[in-house]
């Protein structure tokens, strides 16, 4: 299989996606925007149920959970092929649940594991990896960071310190306190990033954010891309909006709303504020004020005649003063 060029590539000490990488993932993307497919879960065995006792005066704590208490190790086991190896560790239920350090806590499914302080609500083969992460619950989700979290959906990594996934599919916090509210292979890269929702988006320059919206990303640092398809913020406090629009440079602002053409709306330079749209509209008390391709057209028509206008006002005054000094030598005569 041959491989693409590299993802990310540094401009000007930024950190972009390489416009080469999106060429070949536009040409190589087969799969449908929307829908996904689950993986179905795998039924997890449930323990049979214990006998019922010959008499009533058959011990009680048989049938609580197993508690094993001396001065260095105290575990709470309930579940089948479970384990809890560390001081207060419990796994309240399930299967083949692992709570493998001081304080860590599994309340149920299969196939979870649980650091110490860390805590995984249920589901099925999560992992909470470091002190005070958590994992509520959902499919293979990873809380890989101390003070992380994964609230549900599928394949969901946090990666670092205080970062948090919400839910959704394959969608990845990877930088400290960044955060992925939802959709489907969303990246939060840098610290304080923080992705919405959407599909495949990601922001990579610190304190970015992206609403939502689809293959869009923020390169530079406080960037921000409100939504749409294709946007890309990689100037230093930058804004994009609409579809294909690029604010390239630092504070710029680029908004594509042309529904005519496929064409880019890229900034040309700093601080610029550039509109692409087939019609622009003021209301002003009530009252429209319309600029489309029309009136630009007449406007630019009447700056053109006003410049010829000026060019035979000047000629005009030329030729005065050449008379006034005709007259001046004639009358000094």
């Amino acid at each position: 299989m041959t491989e693409g060029p590299k993802k990310y590539i540094k401009v000007d000490g930024r950190l972009m996606v390489n416009p080469e990488y999106k060429i070949f993932m536009n040409n190589k993307r087969k799969e449908e925007d929307e829908g996904y497919e689950m993986v179905t879960a795998v039924p997890i065995p449930v323990a049979e149920p214990a006998p019922e006792p010959e008499s009533e005066s058959e011990n009680e704590e048989d049938q609580k959970p197993a508690t094993v208490s001396n001065s260095d190790l105290e575990h709470t086991v309930n579940g089948k092929i479970s384990s809890a190896r560390g001081k207060y560790a419990t796994v309240a239920g399930g299967n083949n649940n692992h709570a493998n350090g001081e304080m860590a806590t599994i309340g149920g499914g299969g196939g979870n594991t649980a650091a110490g302080k860390a805590t995984v609500g249920g589901g099925r083969m999560n992992k909470a990896k470091k002190p005070r992460a958590t994992v509520s619950g959902g499919v293979r989700n990873v809380a890989g960071g101390t003070e992380s979290t994964v609230g549900g959906g599928q394949g969901n990594t946090a990666a670092n310190p205080g970062s948090t996934v919400a839910g959704g599919v394959d969608n990845n916090a990877n930088g400290n306190v960044s955060v992925v509210g939802g959709g489907k292979t969303n990246t939060a890269m840098s610290r304080l990033t923080t992705v919405c929702g959407g599909i495949r988006n990601e922001a990579l320059g610190e304190f970015s954010t992206i609403i939502g919206g689809r293959d869009n990303n923020t390169g530079g640092q406080f960037a921000v891309v409100l939504g749409g398809d294709q946007n890309e913020a990689s100037g230093n406090f930058s804004v994009a909006a609409g579809r294909r629009a690029e604010a390239t440079h630092h504070r710029a602002c680029v908004f594509n709303c042309d529904m005519s053409s496929n064409d880019v709306a890229r900034s040309s330079e700093n601080g610029e504020f550039r509109v692409h749209a087939t019609k622009f509209t003021i209301c002003i008390d009530g009252v429209d004020a319309t600029i489309d391709k029309r009136s630009i057209r007449a406007f630019a028509k009447s700056i053109k005649k006003g410049h010829e206008l000026q060019e035979r006002l000047d000629h005009q005054e030329q030729q005065i003063k050449k008379m006034q000094r005709q007259i001046e030598r004639l009358l000094e005569k």
